[in-house]
């Protein structure tokens, strides 16, 4: 199957927003035993002497040396390996610019390329690859949905982010035809859709989007599941970013993961307290001051409890209920 360009989909399902649309980084972080990658290129070079460069044997330790080489910041020679790799396959089989089997191959050097951020050669392979897709796969076949996605995930990473919106919103399109809302195509473009729309200050959008990314993750994961309850979250926040209009909205969906992970992680949890704190101010902004002064004593008291009357989120969140009384404008809360 063909390989998705995910990394997104992997940070959005955490709670950290804040990291998500960046390509893996390449930056060698420790220094690789040498004997271990010597080993797999000379493993390598036995299959090509033995087996030829075209067995899939051989292809499938290309592509892994090609990914260690990338993974520990040799982007050189990750890149050449990928390039190696497709030109064997093409060698080897005979394989025309239109035959699926090159277009996999050449989908796994687009990839290489966008985790090296060479933008620029990622985009135009894409494109590449895009200019004969209908001609090599059928509009609903998961390698046709995943490739124009990813094209457009490189297209919004080289700014070209009009062009990305198109290609998202044409593969959302498809899923929801075939009512296939477990396909995880459909998943990973709700996440870059949405990601997207707020990065081009589109926040009908995006809100609407959220919504539906809530939906389809309890749908399927449950409410409880932490990626649920994390684009729940998003979606508080978001509603809280509309003001006024929206405020009842975004507190009600913070009471709701309140009561949730009390329910599945108990009221002395980390991340139950967090969302306590979340609700609270959410409280502040609708005006509720005695509501939100509740909740934080009750948040006060757990974390007396647990961590202790000198520990500095005890001591924040006593803070937090002396600002109220003094100006809840200028509350500083703990998160």
């Amino acid at each position: 199957m063909v390989k998705f360009h995910h990394q997104r989909f992997s940070k959005c399902v955490g709670d950290d927003f804040g990291g998500r649309n960046q390509f893996p980084s390449t930056n060698q972080v420790s220094v690789p035993d040498p004997s271990a990658i010597a080993t797999l290129e000379e493993t390598l070079e036995t299959r090509i002497m033995h087996l030829g460069p075209g067995d899939p044997a051989t292809l499938q330790s290309m592509r892994v040396l090609g990914d260690n080489y990338l993974g520990l910041g040799m982007k050189e020679k990750g890149i050449a390996m990928f390039r190696r790799r497709l030109e064997a396959g093409r060698a080897a089989h005979n394989l025309g610019p239109e035959n699926p089997n090159f277009i996999l191959l050449k989908n796994d050097l687009a990839l290489a390329y966008s985790r090296a951020r060479e933008f620029e050669e990622t985009v135009k392979i894409g494109e590449e690859i895009n200019a004969v897709l209908d001609k090599v796969f059928a509009p609903e076949d998961t390698n046709f949905l995943t490739m124009r996605y990813n094209l457009g995930y490189y297209y919004e990473f080289s700014g070209k982010l009009r062009e990305a919106v198109v290609l998202y919103e044409e593969v959302l399109a498809a899923c929801r035809a075939t009512n296939d809302y477990e396909h995880r195509v459909f998943l990973i473009t709700l996440v870059g859709l949405e990601a997207l729309y707020v990065r081009m200050g589109r926040a009908n959008d995006s809100l609407k989007i959220c919504q539906e990314i809530v939906d389809v993750y309890e749908k399927l994961r449950g409410e409880s599941d932490p990626a649920t309850l994390a684009y729940m979250k998003l979606l508080a926040k978001h509603y809280l970013d509309r003001g006024r209009p929206r405020i009842n909205d975004a507190v009600a969906v913070y009471a709701r993961i309140v009561r949730i992970s009390k329910t599945h992680k108990g009221a002395e949890n980390t991340d139950t307290l967090v969302a306590m704190s979340d609700l609270a101010n959410a409280y502040r902004v609708a005006g509720q001051k005695e509501e939100a002064k509740k909740v934080l004593r009750e948040t006060l008291e757990i974390r007396k409890r647990v961590l202790g009357p000198t520990h500095r989120d005890t001591l924040q969140n006593m803070d937090d209920l002396v600002l109220m009384d003094l100006n809840p404008s200028l509350t500083s809360w703990t998160v």
